[in-house]
């Protein structure tokens, strides 16, 4: 796969005319990653060369095994002109997303397509170290259940919460223990590339490169889970900051004082939007006495206070369940009101369980920022639930997978 090999020193290619082939095919892999099935003639245009140039890189590609040609289409001279796409079996990727409890194991063709169900298990991040060697466990077991040779994994994307440095290649939240970068370690154990990314920042190149508005210039995805991270897209490209820890947007201070966050500031966004806050919302109700459906579901019936539980009662009426989802759409308005008025965003996308109350969310949302945003602000301004939902994270870790093995 030396095609795929992101390790490629292009400077040792002595031979200007190869140097230029290999970046020339790492050109059209990339853009049929993205646009599978394309004819010679988009490919000609997009790589500014000819159409019996491309031909030739065409038929090594398919020598090569990198490309398949798919099907016909009929051309404007009446020729069937051959379609091209990627190999989907020349690799496998293996994406890994973690929570705070859960941990998702993922095997892609470079269709993205899965090539097994998901390994999903219970997985605390706050083990540390523990965790990781869970993770690595799991994903050798999965290799071996699949009877695949590891050469053919072409790098594994790992995504996690919390603070990750880009340039020290740690996790400021978590596995600080270890005496080595993260990639490194893992990378000894399981014998390929090793791509991090913070999981809100995941979700937002998923969404730029296959969700509904994807390659809008400026989009901004909020992610609601046990904290509230956002990833944004400014003028084309992924915004990170100068550590990578750009996005924490459940760190503004809403109020001075206020409920205590898990990092250990008071009145910071997360206090108010989020899974720990809805919970909180509900057992403070519960215990002053308020009439809910909820009671009997959670005192009663020991069921878990979720979003989930949370918003189905919601949607079967209960006022107290409604207010409380109402009520976090009013203050995540507030956060977002800054947002609007400092970045001018085409698009807004939220993520998360509770996104999932659809518009019970959105309307008091919307309502929020119309009274604080001036109204030039929202005239062009959409804000939506995501329709990739959780489907993004992984869809932005293969597709940070393949612009790193396919760097120009």
């Amino acid at each position: 796969m030396q095609l795929l090999n992101p390790n490629i020193d292009f400077l040792r290619i002595k031979s200007v005319v190869e140097r230029k082939q290999l970046l020339l095919k790492r050109q059209i892999l990339k853009h049929l990653y993205y646009q599978p099935d394309q004819s010679t003639a988009v490919i000609c245009k997009i790589t500014n060369r000819s159409i019996p140039y491309i031909n030739t890189v065409m038929e090594e590609l398919k020598a090569e095994g990198y490309v398949i040609e798919v099907e016909a289409a009929e051309s404007t001279g009446g020729r069937k002109a051959g379609l091209y796409s990627v190999n989907k079996s020349v690799a496998i990727i293996c994406t890994v997303t973690m929570e705070k409890e859960m941990t998702n194991i993922s095997f892609f063709n470079l269709a993205n397509e899965r090539i097994v169900e998901d390994t999903v298990f219970f997985n605390p991040i706050s083990t540390q170290q523990k965790c990781l060697n869970n993770t690595i466990q799991m994903i050798q077991k999965s290799i071996k259940s699949l009877k695949i040779k590891s050469d053919i994994i072409l790098a594994y994307g790992f995504s996690f919460p919390g603070l990750y440095d880009v340039g020290l290649l740690s996790n400021y939240t978590y596995f600080r223990e270890l005496e080595q970068p993260l990639p490194e370690y893992l990378k000894q154990r399981l014998d390929a590339e090793i791509i991090i990314e913070n999981d809100a920042n995941a979700i937002t190149l998923g969404e730029y490169y296959f969700g509904k508005y994807k390659k809008r210039k400026n989009l901004l995805c909020i992610n609601i889970s046990d904290g509230l991270g956002m990833g944004m897209i400014l003028q084309g490209k992924l915004y990170r900051g100068k550590n990578g820890f750009a996005g924490e947007l459940g760190q503004i201070k809403l109020v001075s004082e206020g409920p205590l966050s898990e990092s250990g500031k008071r009145g910071s966004l997360e206090c108010y939007v989020s899974n720990i806050a809805l919970k909180d919302l509900v057992m403070n109700g519960i215990s002053s006495g308020v009439a809910t459906l909820l009671k009997e579901k959670i005192l009663e019936n020991n069921e878990k206070i979720t979003p989930e539980i949370v918003i189905s009662t919601a949607k079967s009426g209960d006022e107290f369940c409604i207010e409380i989802i109402q009520t976090l759409g009013i203050e995540l308005g507030k956060g977002i009101s800054v947002l609007v008025q400092l970045l001018n965003p085409e698009v807004i996308l939220i993520h998360g369980k509770i996104s999932q109350a659809n518009q019970l969310l959105i309307n008091p949302l919307k309502q929020t920022l119309d009274k604080f945003c001036l109204p030039e602000f929202l005239l062009k301004l959409k804000i939506e639930i995501s329709k990739l939902g959780q489907e993004s994270e992984t869809l932005g870790l293969l597709s940070l997978v393949m612009q790193y093995v396919l760097h120009e």
